[in-house]
């Protein structure tokens, strides 16, 4: 049974929980938190057995209890971890489950048990996805919502829901092959006079996987008729046309890969510029892209609750004037790994490590990091990415064409071709 993460992370000390109401963050994409619950619930399209749930704490200087709980449609799991003031670090629960099924939606809930006072950061959130069927899902969101102006037409990268007027700056290089579908759209406020338009992009093009918020509505809009087929190598990314006179503001973006791989990635839609120092820094797998000035690497670290195949790892710079080259890697237990990307001195694009791999086991602790190496000038990035290639194959789906077993075709799940035909002459069957 395929089994993918779900994260959801951000760069240290950037979000803070205080005071006594609930808040809500997303089960996938940016960490970030909200009183809307509304506002940050992915939508699930299979059904799902979610469980492990990880939450790095930063900094707490809460002075009781915090719980935090998974929510499926509004309601708590029995999934859930209580935070206790001032311990930092690492909270599980491998005990728990919470079965979801197709038009489920999930958040994550903070509530306090006794705390009254003091702030609680958490670095990262994060579920195992097991499922039946390859079914990865794939989300940018943000809590406080993407108001993009009238008549704008922006592009939108993975993880994080900001927008980027040049494409190429937020494109993710694809290297498997995959059906994506189901795309979803989560809009808070509407004040245009027409129609808008969001697209599922291939190599800087249109898909026919589209969704049309219309003049002033709100709340979600899917297109759960159209599918596109990615080939390794092809570009991806989101791209939002807003109607005539007034803004649309979104929180989420959502798709739904066939494909035993899913990407990991952190980024900034407008980019995070550093200047190389000797001194390393980090990022979490999946999250905003930011590099504070002071890292401490085990605030990064996503304890991954499973096994997969790391690969394809890339970055995606979009300025650089740096006298020396920029090397992303990806860190397993406080370690290098063989996977390295090395950013050209002086050189924008997307560089990439399409060599090497790295066998993850269920307790590594895992991120990205810039190694430290000094230099003049800056580096722009906007993406970090790579795929975790998951266990298991592709297996049928029987359709049953009339509904009565005359003709019968055994499809892939992936890709949608037949592995197999049956059809039944009189009492026998032939295929």
């Amino acid at each position: 049974m395929p089994t993918y993460e779900l994260v959801a992370g951000v760069h240290a000390d950037t979000v803070s929980y205080s005071g006594t109401a609930a808040r809500y963050v997303p089960a996938l994409g940016t960490y970030a938190l909200t009183a809307t619950e509304a506002n940050v619930q992915i939508q699930v399209y299979n059904s799902y057995t979610l469980a492990k749930m990880f939450v790095r704490v930063d900094t707490n200087s809460r002075n009781g209890t915090d719980v935090l709980v998974l929510r499926v449609n509004s309601a708590n799991t029995s999934v859930t971890v209580t935070a206790t003031g001032p311990i930092t670090g690492t909270l599980e629960d491998t005990t728990n489950t919470a079965a979801v099924v197709s038009g489920d939606l999930l958040t994550t809930r903070i509530l306090p048990g006794t705390s009254t006072s003091g702030l609680l950061n958490c670095n990262i959130i994060s579920y195992t996805q097991a499922t039946a069927t390859p079914n990865a899902l794939i989300a940018s969101t943000n809590a406080a919502g993407a108001a993009i102006s009238a008549a704008f037409t922006r592009s939108i990268p993975f993880s994080i829901l900001g927008i980027q007027t040049t494409e190429t700056k937020v494109q993710y290089t694809w290297r498997t092959t995959g059906i994506f579908e189901l795309l979803r759209i989560y809009v808070s406020a509407n004040a245009t006079t027409t129609a808008s338009s969001l697209f599922f992009r291939q190599n800087a093009a249109n898909t026919t996987v589209t969704v049309a918020p219309g003049a002033g509505l709100t709340g979600e809009f899917e297109d759960t008729l159209n599918t596109v087929t990615i080939t390794a190598g092809d570009e991806i990314n989101f791209r939002v046309t807003v109607g005539a006179t007034g803004a649309l503001t979104v929180h989420i973006v959502q798709i739904q890969g066939r494909t035993l791989t899913a990407p990991w990635v952190a980024a900034d839609a407008g980019g995070v510029t550093i200047t190389l120092t000797t001194t390393d820094i980090f990022n979490v797998v999946e999250s905003q892209l930011g590099f504070p000035s002071t890292p401490t690497e085990s605030l990064y670290q996503l304890k991954t609750r499973s096994a997969y195949t790391a690969q394809n790892m890339q970055a995606n710079a979009g300025a650089n004037t740096s006298s020396t080259n920029g090397l992303v890697r990806l860190r397993v237990n406080t370690a290098d790994s063989t996977m390295l990307v090395t950013v050209t001195a002086s050189t924008t694009g997307i560089f990439e490590d399409t060599s090497n791999t790295v066998a993850i086991v269920s307790g590594n602790l895992i991120n990205y990091s810039i190694d430290g190496t000094a230099g003049t000038g800056t580096i722009t990035f906007h993406i970090f990415g790579i795929q975790e290639a998951v266990a298991g194959s592709a297996t049928g789906i029987l359709v049953d064409w009339n509904a009565n077993g005359d003709f019968t075709d055994d499809l892939d799940d992936i890709t949608g071709h037949v592995i197999s035909a049956r059809w039944r002459r009189g009492r026998d069957a032939e295929s």
